[in-house]
């Protein structure tokens, strides 16, 4: 495998898929507890959890209220997710260039809480004095999983990671934990005679960022009484990774082959490098039982051929050989192209 990395900062279009299980959060009351046990235990409801999702432009911002939903995948059972339905652009999106972006907000109240969000009062409230309890509580707080993906190099596919996050609470404070996803383009390239680009879009990673408010003066001033909210949008960074994917394996036969092809100033220098790769080769975790042809394999022992004069520098290329240098000006051309988009 051969694999380059760099990050951009992009004014344009950045976009994420609002799957299901983007976001999942469960409020413990202690370790691992989560506090609706306690809810079925007493019958009582401790918290009221109310997520919004947002449109925002240069006019002003529209908002979503979202329903909360149990999460699909098996990994997060015992947490809630979030259900994206009423949202008519599924993404997550940021255009710095044109002021536009969207994002989402999940706001935690005690249950018998009233403001400019939550507007209504369960009839099964709690104590206010036992609910400030768990609030403030030593190991108290909201468990946070956020979705992202890698590329398994193995199985060449995108596979699904959850970052973990736990947010602390306090009982007079409000405390804001904003989550920056950041976005992933990953671009794959498999085969030599038949070249495929593959290309992969997700979050990869989110930087989190904690501000605390006085609850008491916001609740007078703002109009906001939740004492927890979590908020996630996008990062303008994005992280582009190019991977290529090899095949092969070098057996004692097809180097004898192959190797025939060089003239003999060029034969021990050859037998250097086979040997020096052949490590390499048979650690890959991509050997397979398919032999290279022998053009195939020359071209990956010239790269790492010393060429000792001018006139080995200047070597045409054979009819096979300039084919797969265009293949490969080919590849680089195609991801640009996608990388630019």
């Amino acid at each position: 495998m051969i694999a380059a990395y760099n990050l951009k900062v992009l004014q344009q279009d950045i976009e994420i898929e609002l799957n299901s299980n983007l976001v999942a959060f469960r409020f413990e009351s202690d370790i691992n507890i989560d506090i609706r046990i306690l809810e079925q235990q007493t019958s009582k409801a401790y918290l009221v959890v109310i997520p919004v999702f947002y449109f925002i432009d240069n006019s002003g911002y529209q908002q979503i209220y979202l329903n909360v939903a149990q999460c699909s995948d098996p990994e997060l059972n015992g947490f809630l997710c979030l259900d994206f339905s009423k949202v008519s652009n599924q993404t997550l999106f940021l255009n710095s260039q044109q002021n536009l972006r969207s994002m989402i907000d999940i706001f935690i109240y005690r249950c018998n809480d009233l403001d400019f969000y939550k507007t209504t009062v369960p009839d099964n409230c709690a104590n206010q004095t036992d609910i400030e309890e768990i609030i403030n509580g030593v190991n108290s707080g909201l468990k946070l999983k956020l979705l992202t993906y890698q590329y398994h190099i193995t199985s060449q596919q995108m596979q699904v990671y959850y970052r973990n996050a736990f947010i602390y609470t306090m009982r007079d404070s409000i405390i804001q934990s904003s989550y920056q996803a950041q976005n992933q383009k990953i671009l794959v390239k498999q085969g030599w005679s038949v070249q495929q680009l593959l290309t992969y879009q997700s979050p990869v990673q989110y930087d989190q960022y904690f501000q605390s408010y006085n609850r008491g003066y916001s609740t007078q001033i703002a109009n906001h009484s939740e004492y927890l909210f979590v908020e996630i949008v996008m990062d303008e960074i994005i992280q582009v990774v190019k991977i290529q994917v090899v095949r092969i394996k070098i057996g004692q036969a097809s180097q004898a082959e192959f190797t025939s092809d060089f003239n003999q100033d060029n034969q021990k220098e050859l037998e250097e490098n086979i040997s020096a790769n052949q490590q390499f080769f048979n650690m890959s975790s991509f050997k397979t039982k398919h032999l290279f042809d022998k053009f195939k394999v020359k071209c990956i022992l010239q790269q790492n051929l010393v060429l000792n004069n001018q006139s080995q520098k200047s070597k045409l290329y054979t009819p096979q050989e300039q084919s797969f240098v265009d293949r490969e000006k080919q590849f680089q051309d195609e991801s640009e192209k996608i990388e630019k988009k």
